[in-house]
């Protein structure tokens, strides 16, 4: 095992060395964001270099499943484009070996680059508090740390599969990236769904609750429905003397369920890929 993982290192090393260099100067520049934050959580107002937050969140998002998806292109496709697979094979004790090394070597690379990425995300979101943590993340997508590396790891298992069936580079890099956003975009989304019905009042102060948002609520505390607000907002500005502004989202029990469903779920995305990709290297052809 240790072998074809130092193989692989090898052969992609550039591939690599670009992804760690990008991944560490972003983690610099997350935590330098983070201790600007600590020092202002409590200033009025917000100061306006928060909106950098936003950037920066896209970063993390971003960087580690690029990452995965080209070291899947690059360990699969690669090997079958430049006809180099013919050997590995044949030293190899069969394909499916040859590919479970190789998936190992890639997994190894995509945390050595997100895992960094993720921690200082958790350093970032301690640092900026709940509401603002989760309304600065880019297109209400769950900023978890734990979701920074299982989302790359199951797009550099789709981009493993794609290659196993394109066996070109650039076409697998293309179809991969495209393919990856729709399934862990699918996931987001059906979780996110999930969040929005699962939501009950939180108390922002509290670690590890998860804001979704300001709902309507009675003096007694009933959270008003979607028609009830509406109804309750065409009366006037009246409205607010009977119902308050209220934040609701995850308690730390119900985030961390939900959390552990989708890592979960996103992971077993990435090992049905692998286990297709081993059934389709078995029958492909050599060369």
């Amino acid at each position: 095992m240790i072998v074809p993982v130092r193989l692989a290192v090898r052969r992609l090393q550039l591939e690599l060395l670009i992804c760690l260099t990008a991944s560490l100067l972003l983690a610099a520049g997350t935590l330098f964001l983070a201790n600007a934050a600590a020092y202002t959580s409590d200033v009025e107002p917000v100061p306006s270099w928060i909106g950098l937050v936003l950037y920066i969140r896209g970063a993390l998002l971003c960087l580690p499943v690029l990452a995965g998806v080209v070291f899947g292109a690059s360990l699969i496709a690669a090997e079958l484009d430049q006809g180099t697979s013919v050997f590995a094979w044949s030293v190899a004790l069969d394909r499916r070996r040859w590919l479970a090394d190789t998936a190992v070597a890639g997994v190894l690379m995509v945390l050595a680059v997100s895992v960094p990425i993720a921690g200082v995300t958790w350093v970032l979101g301690s640092s900026m508090g709940a509401q603002l943590d989760a309304t600065s993340s880019p297109w209400g997508v769950d900023p978890s740390a734990l979701l920074l590396i299982a989302r790359p790891i199951a797009a550099f298992s789709i981009a493993a599969l794609v290659g196993a069936i394109l066996g070109r580079s650039l076409p697998t890099l293309i179809v991969a990236i495209l393919v990856s956003c729709l399934v862990l975009g699918a996931l987001e989304i059906g979780f996110s769904t999930w969040r929005q019905a699962e939501a009950a009042p939180i108390d922002l102060s509290t670690p590890s609750v998860l804001y979704v948002g300001d709902r309507l609520a009675a003096m007694d505390g009933r959270l008003l429905s979607d028609q009830e607000a509406s109804a309750a907002a065409e009366n006037g500005a009246g409205y607010l003397a009977l119902y308050q502004h209220v934040p609701v989202g995850l308690t730390p029990q119900a985030r961390a369920s939900m959390l552990a469903c989708q890592v979960g779920l996103t992971l077993v995305a990435g090992a049905a890929a692998l286990l297709i990709a081993g059934v389709l290297i078995e029958r492909r052809r050599p060369a």
